[in-house]
This record gives C-alpha cells, structure tokens and sequence, in this order.
C-alpha cells in the first residue's frame, strides 16, 4: 500500500491484517529487492509510528495507492502515473549518482512486471475483502483513465467526506 500522509494507509493495513490474512513487513517503506527469482518487499530495520521491524520478505504482487472513499474501486495506472506514485515514495540519495541510477532502474523494472492500481476504499474490513477479490481475480478493474485537472479558479476540498471541485 502506498498513499499520501494522513490518507489511512496503517488503517487499511491492519484491515488487510484482520480481513485477510496478510502480514505487515514494515511499518514504512519497505526494501524492494529484485533478483532472478522475482520482485519482493522486504521488511526494513527502519519505521514510522507503528514500529514495525518484520526481517522477513514475501513476493510482491501488486502496489496499491490507496485513496479513501465510499464506494470500493480499483483502476490500473497508466506509466506515468505509475511512476508519478512510486517516485515520490522513493528514498533516492541524489548525492550518489549510481545509487539514485538504481533506484530508477528499480522503479522501471517495478512498474513492467508488477501491476500499479488506484484503490478506492474504505478502511473497514468489508472494503479489505472486497478489493483483494478484484485484484486477486482480476475482474472489475477498471483500466487506465486520464488524471483529472482542475482548471484554474478552482480549488479541490473535502466536504461533508466528499471531494468537491469549487469556484
């Protein structure tokens, strides 16, 4: 699961736990590590709030960027806006050129094999449920669709749980 601070993503994790039966690796980024045998996300020796430090790793199927929501939905990113997601939740330490080559690389390399979605959710388990079965079964997702903008002398704000665009 990826999103943006403050969108609930320990929330749907432990929903995922709960609902699923998935096990949390890393309570912040976690290591990916690509080799021969596949693409995997590793736990890191590092977190966030949760102080989550699992030294374990497990294949990774799909990245998820998760936006909340009433209605459960899963559309699949186009490159761009796969790489858009993954870049800004990439560490790259711009002061080694190669280090930072590498982590682009990886991001190539994740955005050909592994499937980038936009999950629409809520953060119960009931929403859990519902979004493995359409990524898992690949029915019902939604394809590739434009990223929307807001033209100018609007503004985008939440009202009522509600995103509304507004003069």
């Amino acid at each position: 699961l990826t999103a943006s601070s403050g969108t609930g993503k320990s929330t749907r994790a432990q929903s995922w736990m709960n609902a699923n039966g998935a096990v949390m690796l890393s309570g912040d980024r976690p290591i990916i590590k690509t080799d021969s045998d596949g693409i995997f996300a590793c736990g890191a020796p590092w977190d966030g709030k949760e102080q989550i430090f699992v030294n374990d790793f497990a294949p990774l199927a799909a990245i998820c960027d998760i936006r909340r929501g009433n209605i459960n939905r899963v559309r699949e990113l186009s490159v761009n806006q796969a790489r858009r997601v993954l870049m800004q939740q990439c560490f790259i330490p711009m002061w080694d050129t190669v280090a930072a080559t590498c982590v682009m690389a990886t991001v190539v390399k994740l955005i050909k094999e592994i499937p980038v979605y936009r999950t629409v959710c809520g953060p119960d388990e009931k929403s859990a449920r519902v979004i493995k079965e359409i990524i898992f079964s690949q029915k019902n997702i939604s394809g590739v669709e434009k990223d929307m903008k807001i033209k100018d002398g609007f503004v985008l704000k939440s009202v009522a749980g509600e995103n509304i665009v507004m003069p």
